[in-house]
């Protein structure tokens, strides 16, 4: 229920600052972004007050949720690099098990050259 009520605090502040926006872009179309700036504040300073307006508690939350999807997504990533890690170990040892069993007695060479006459 917190959690809907926070939801609802960031969803009224959001547009009530584009709602504020707008009417002062209405209001003076002509205006600069110092002029925003001195109405509204600086990006940071408006970033500070949505901030100052949620609850701690939901913050909190917040912040430990982010924490543990961080943990989650690197334990996965690990255990899919460990996987893929055996699985190449496991076909590198299969290859050389099938090189042992051939004795690999293949020749390569080079084809002779041939002159520009004998062609």
């Amino acid at each position: 229920m917190l959690y809907l009520f926070s939801l609802f605090i960031q969803i009224k502040y959001l547009k009530n600052l584009r709602n504020n926006v707008n009417e002062f872009d209405e209001d003076y179309p002509l205006s600069s972004y110092d002029e925003f700036v001195e109405k509204f504040g600086t990006p940071k300073d408006i970033f500070i007050n949505y901030i100052n307006s949620q609850n701690e508690e939901y913050l909190i939350k917040k912040i430990k949720r982010k924490k543990i999807m961080k943990i989650i997504c690197i334990c996965i990533l690990s255990f899919i690099i460990i996987i893929e890690f055996s699985q190449a170990i496991s076909a590198y040892e299969s290859y050389q098990e099938n090189v042992k069993e051939r004795g690999d007695n293949i020749e390569i060479t080079a084809p002779e050259e041939t002159s520009p006459d004998e062609v």
